[in-house]
């Protein structure tokens, strides 16, 4: 079964309170893009990853913890089956 979740960037503002879940290191990397639009697809991305991760295992999005391998490959330490 495929699941699809779609949302508009243009709903949301980049003051919105929905990226307090995002962790420092994220807000940081989404600060450092150049233009705005591409900061607010960043922090969509990794909001949405957070929030289909946080259904599947069942734990609040700030919760879950996100890595990058040396390849620049995300990776969900809490559990080893979840590939991106």
């Amino acid at each position: 079964m495929i699941d699809i979740e779609i949302l508009s960037i243009n709903s949301f503002k980049d003051n919105s309170s929905e990226w307090l879940v995002l962790p420092d290191i994220e807000r940081d990397r989404a600060n450092n893009f150049l233009k705005m639009q591409d900061s607010l697809r960043f922090k969509l991305g990794r909001l949405m990853v957070r929030m289909r991760l946080s259904k599947e295992l069942g734990l609040p999005p700030e919760k879950i913890s996100i890595l990058i391998n040396s390849f620049g490959k995300p990776n969900c330490s809490i559990h080893n089956s979840l590939n991106f």
